[in-house]
């Protein structure tokens, strides 16, 4: 394990049982949220939600609050599931404390730290809820678990590299094997 994982999945549980406690059913069983509920969410979550045409490279850019209100671009230049990995992504910094300047998802970029983990793995923990890793658990193996979470990341994301897929792919597993989540 990396210096600092068991820290990155606590502030992923942090951050989702938050939501939960407002009432948002985020991880739940009836995850991966519908668009809907994911409008309703970040309305509850004061995040003015856009889509603008951001290009392939910025998928998503999240502001600290202004006039109260955070402000989340995401790209209308890609599809509907890297859409939604971009809105939960965003929402994951949100919740998670990190918006203080602006931040933006991008292909490139540092995304080892420990904010663009907690993030990307706040945005799985709903794309790629516990109950269908548990699904997943009850038909093989844990190695048989990770491929198939692995393609559901590949899904969800663009052009990450096989490092981050990897990395992404265990630290989801590892948040449901560790904390239920």
């Amino acid at each position: 394990m990396l210096i600092g994982e068991a820290d990155v999945l606590h502030a992923v549980a942090d951050a989702v049982r938050q939501l939960q406690r407002l009432g948002i059913g985020y991880d739940d069983l009836f995850s991966p949220m519908t668009d809907e509920a994911m409008d309703a969410a970040l309305r509850r979550l004061t995040i003015r939600a856009s889509g603008h045409a951001l290009g392939t490279g910025t998928l998503e850019l999240v502001t600290p609050p202004l006039y109260g209100r955070y402000l989340l671009l995401w790209s209308t230049d890609v599809d509907a599931d890297r859409r939604r990995f971009a809105l939960r992504h965003g929402m994951g910094h949100v919740a998670a404390g990190h918006v203080t300047a602006p931040r933006f998802l991008t292909a490139d970029g540092d995304w080892m730290s420990a904010d663009e983990r907690v993030a990307d793995l706040f945005a799985l923990a709903d794309l790629v809820p516990f109950h269908q890793v548990a699904a997943l658990r009850r038909g093989g193996s844990w190695r048989a678990v990770r491929a198939e979470v692995a393609a559901l990341v590949r899904m969800h994301t663009h052009a990450w590299p096989a490092e981050r897929v990897d990395d992404r792919t265990v630290m989801r597993v590892t948040l449901y094997r560790e904390l239920a989540l």
